[in-house]
């Protein structure tokens, strides 16, 4: 697997980089290469340069010391106030109402069809009454689906910003070797500029 698919962004064009390989028939001076997946696809050519792997793995143990040299002051910053900014006390309660009101509206949904079955009924008024009470539900169902959605991105960004700090904690005072587990846990994406320089943003937000 590359772990550079999809991680690596044109900052020209914003289209992502792709692996490429050059001099693919002389295995001596075969190697892989990545650049602009959009380079040649619009009017004129995206001016960003090619980057090799090797800059990419020096470029992010750079940047990644860089990091870790504000660790103390990143890992307060996440820390502090978590417990406010991820509660889903409130969104979970509300969610739980909505729910109740749903099954208050099937319910209603289903004895109406229940007694169009059975009673003879004008055609016209249980039709309007039923479309009147779908909609109701559906509505509620719009804003329980909404508010369940919520949560589930709360729950998911404080995970994440628990294993960024796990991560973190975890390194040592000097990265000396790229290590391919870091890269995947710790960094959102790496974007080539036009002069060919890299900058790296860490999935907590800081660009280096």
């Amino acid at each position: 697997m590359d772990i550079f698919a999809s991680r690596i962004v044109c900052g020209e064009c914003g289209a992502y980089y792709g692996s490429k390989i050059w001099h693919s028939n002389q295995a001596k001076y075969r190697r892989i290469i990545y650049r602009c997946n959009q380079k040649y696809g619009g009017d004129k050519p995206c001016s960003t340069p090619h980057v090799t792997e090797e800059q990419l793995k020096q470029g992010f143990v750079a940047a990644l010391n860089k990091l870790i040299s504000k660790r103390d002051d990143i890992i307060a910053g996440l820390t502090e106030g978590a417990e406010i900014l991820y509660d889903t006390t409130a969104l979970e309660a509300e969610k739980k109402r909505l729910w109740g009101e749903m099954c208050v509206l099937a319910e209603m949904v289903q004895a109406a069809i229940n007694e169009n079955a059975h009673v003879a009924l004008d055609q016209k008024e249980y039709q309007k009454r039923y479309d009147e009470l779908a909609s109701r539900y559906d509505r509620v169902k719009a804003e329980h689906d909404k508010v369940a959605g919520q949560i589930a991105t709360l729950i998911s960004t404080k995970t994440a910003a628990q294993q960024f700090i796990g991560t973190l904690k975890g390194l040592p005072q000097k990265v000396t070797a790229f290590n391919p587990e870091t890269w995947g846990k710790l960094l959102d994406h790496a974007t080539v500029c036009t002069d060919g320089s890299i900058r790296f943003t860490f999935r907590n937000g800081i660009e280096i």
